[in-house]
């Protein structure tokens, strides 16, 4: 459920112009996702996802965190994968962890 979640968020994001954004991955385990044992990403009921947006000691970044169309990108983006989830899992009749 997690992991499929993660997936469509990081589709998200690739749909988006992230006009500077790193968008990274992590192929290790045959998806995009990097897999940590969190107590909340493990021992939650449902779906969890826990994001990177960007980093404040970074000035790029931050100045990007700050203006309104930065958050807007990544709000649009967050939503575009969380409606593709949203989509999939219902189609195929499974728990979608909302």
């Amino acid at each position: 459920m997690s992991d499929d979640l993660a997936d469509d968020l990081y589709w998200g994001l690739t749909t988006y112009d992230m006009h500077g954004f790193a968008v990274n991955r992590d192929t290790s385990d045959g998806d995009v996702d990097y897999e940590a044992d969190f107590h909340l990403l493990t021992r939650t009921v449902g779906a969890a996802v826990l994001i990177e947006s960007g980093f404040f000691d970074n000035w790029d970044d931050a100045r990007r965190l700050m203006s309104r169309a930065g958050q807007r990108m990544l709000a649009h983006s967050y939503l575009e994968g969380i409606m593709k989830y949203l989509k999939r899992t219902r189609a195929q009749g499974g728990d979608d962890g909302v």
